[in-house]
């Protein structure tokens, strides 16, 4: 939901997580979202972490599931 993207944010920061938000009106509603980036300076247990506070958000906020919506670059 688009008027949850600062909340979303913020939730993830408090969990040493930063990402980049796509915050509208600099993406379009049905675009709104955030970018996580992972490098090889992560270790597996970081990466485990990210995908259970990624577990966390989801369970707690509405999140946009359609692929044919969410884009991946080439």
């Amino acid at each position: 939901r688009a008027e949850e993207i600062g909340t979303v944010g913020e939730f993830l920061f408090e969990r040493g997580i930063y990402v980049t938000l796509a915050a509208y009106p600099l993406v379009p509603l049905h675009e709104v979202g955030f970018r996580v980036q992972v490098t090889a300076a992560n270790g597996d247990d970081e990466i485990d972490e990210r995908c259970a506070v990624l577990a966390e958000l989801a369970e707690r906020f509405e999140l946009q599931t359609d692929p044919d919506v969410v884009s991946m670059p080439a």
